[in-house]
């Protein structure tokens, strides 16, 4: 276990990742010296800087030495031989992955744990925000920008922390919850796992390390066995019945445990999976200690995280929505849901490809997914930490798809491409930068509602 106490200086490689900059954050307001280095200056950095956190572009090792004060936090996202991280390596700094720092806190933490292949981020947000609200102090490390909270990050209580569990690199494994709940498997991340059976193996290894005495609760249809199971199909500890949909994201269910049951309930949670992420959430606020109706009050003031089914512009002409969803199931829910409130108008997606190796592994399912829409645009695949591979691109996944309308395009053509559509409903999709469009979309649209 790493002993924080002895540490003055810590440098972050990759510090403008969501989840890195949320550790900055974190041991800054521990009193540490924390700098770090980013390839790209974001919105993320600058927030870093105003609080007091170096961020570099261009790396200035001078002023760090390898000294049992110092130690080098990077991100899996960061490959063994960038320039930076290699020449901590090899000038014998002590060097860890932020899953190892994040695993030694939950070792002496108390820990509620999301995981999940989808919906950590949107059932830790709703998580913290339960407790916050019903006066449960705790500080949480969010894979996205909380709207109730405008960060990532919130400390509160050190004796109470909530992370995400993330699968990719088998991070996950590295943590010992007090509490874990598992929202979803789906195949994903097959470059580092190979087979879904080896994923789902992952996820039972992940569920052992929860503590003795702890408690683990998955979604029913997963088949993982747990003491505490949640469902909005079938009766479960947790369960979600006669679900209605109503206007503006609005659905009308009731909740089950044991022989209590909560009718009628009303929430604004845009898409079945949301409810399904509630009820995860719930399941764990429930296990400490709030009662069902303090977490069915505290979901009426729950405002999203942003780019999770996020609404820029909702007029009767135009609808905009921005929505983080890079995987083929999540496309599904993302574009069912928009048909759900929106489907008596032509609904157009605008998909960015997040991975080479995922377009390659998934084409024909991300063909099916994005098929679902009236109108389709593929624009250029963010690489993120990957390098071309040959014959892959966004254009691939036309041949895959069976859209009336559909074409691809270049991040920079895209404006001019919707501005000459007929669609009235804009789904703009991704994990890369394709959220940097949304502004310009809103911008021209709200001149075609003027010019109208």
């Amino acid at each position: 276990m790493i002993e924080f106490n002895n540490i003055k200086d810590m440098y972050f490689v990759g510090i403008g990742g969501i989840g890195m900059s949320s550790l900055a954050k974190y041991f800054h307001k521990k009193g540490l010296n924390v700098s770090g280095f980013d390839d790209n200056l974001t919105e993320i950095t600058r927030q870093l800087e105003k609080q007091g956190i170096l961020v570099e572009n261009n790396f200035n090792y001078s002023q760090l030495s390898p000294n049992d004060s110092t130690l080098i936090v990077y991100t899996p996202a960061i490959k063994p031989l960038h320039k930076v991280l290699k020449y901590f390596s090899d000038h014998n700094f002590k060097i860890l992955k932020r899953a190892e720092v994040l695993g030694s806190l939950s070792k002496r933490t108390k820990t509620l744990a999301v995981a999940g292949t989808h919906g950590k981020t949107t059932t830790c947000s709703m998580l913290a925000h339960m407790l916050e609200y019903n006066n449960v102090k705790c500080t949480a490390f969010i894979g996205g920008v909380a709207k109730n909270f405008n960060n990532n990050f919130i400390n509160n209580n050190d004796d109470l922390i909530i992370v995400e569990a993330d699968e990719y690199d088998r991070t996950f494994l590295q943590l010992y919850p007090d509490v874990a709940v598992i929202t979803s498997i789906d195949s994903d991340h097959m470059d580092v796992y190979k087979t879904f059976d080896n994923l789902k193996e992952a996820f039972v290894t992940f569920s052992d390390n929860v503590k003795t005495k702890g408690v683990l609760i998955s979604n029913k249809k997963l088949g993982i066995d747990s003491s505490n199971t949640f469902s909005i199909k079938s009766k479960a500890t947790y369960w979600i019945d006669n679900i209605e949909v109503q206007k503006n994201g609005v659905y009308k269910f009731d909740i089950h445990y044991q022989n209590e049951v909560l009718k009628d309930q009303k929430a604004s949670l845009f898409g079945k999976h949301n409810i399904s992420n509630f009820l995860a959430a719930l399941s764990v606020a429930h296990n400490c200690g709030l009662s069902i109706k303090q977490c069915m009050k505290s979901i009426h003031q729950y405002k999203g995280v942003k780019r999770r089914f996020e609404l820029h512009l909702n007029t009767k002409k135009y609808v905009l929505i921005d929505d983080y969803a890079h995987h083929p199931v999540e496309i599904i829910n993302a574009i069912n849901t928009t048909k759900e409130f929106f489907g008596d108008r032509k609904i157009m997606c605008v998909f960015q490809p997040h991975l080479y190796s995922r377009t390659k592994d998934y084409a024909v399912d991300f063909g099916d997914a994005l098929s679902l829409a009236d109108e389709l645009i593929v624009v250029d695949i963010y690489p993120a930490r990957e390098k071309p591979i040959k014959g892959v691109s966004g254009g691939m996944l036309l041949n895959y798809s069976s859209n009336k309308v559909k074409m691809s395009c270049s991040k920079d053509e895209l404006l001019q491409k919707i501005e000459l559509s007929k669609a009235e409903v804009f789904l703009i999709l991704g994990a890369g930068d394709i959220s940097e469009m949304v502004l310009p979309v809103k911008k021209m649209l709200q001149k075609k509602l003027k010019a109208a």
